[in-house]
């Protein structure tokens, strides 16, 4: 998922803007995955190839301005959380 473009450092910057949501996701894919849907492969794929907390903010930057579906995903992960 990660273009071969995205660097370091703007999944840095990125990670620097969204640590809340960065924290939330990788404790999701690592507690209930399946939240996730078929997100949680793209996201699985970024921890492998950089930090977990740069690659996972930075995969949520890209999907959350690219799929629509992905961000109700995301409000329906984190409804269902509250819910808990």
């Amino acid at each position: 998922m990660l273009a071969p473009g995205v660097t370091t450092r703007v999944a840095e910057s990125v990670a620097e803007r969204a640590p809340a949501i960065a924290d939330w996701l990788t404790e999701t894919l690592r507690s209930t995955p399946q939240a996730l849907g078929p997100y949680a492969r793209h996201f699985r794929q970024a921890i492998e190839r950089g930090l977990p907390t740069e690659a996972v903010a930075t995969v949520h930057f890209l999907l959350s301005q690219r799929d629509p579906e992905y961000r109700a995903t995301v409000e329906r992960a984190r409804q269902q959380e509250s819910d808990r």
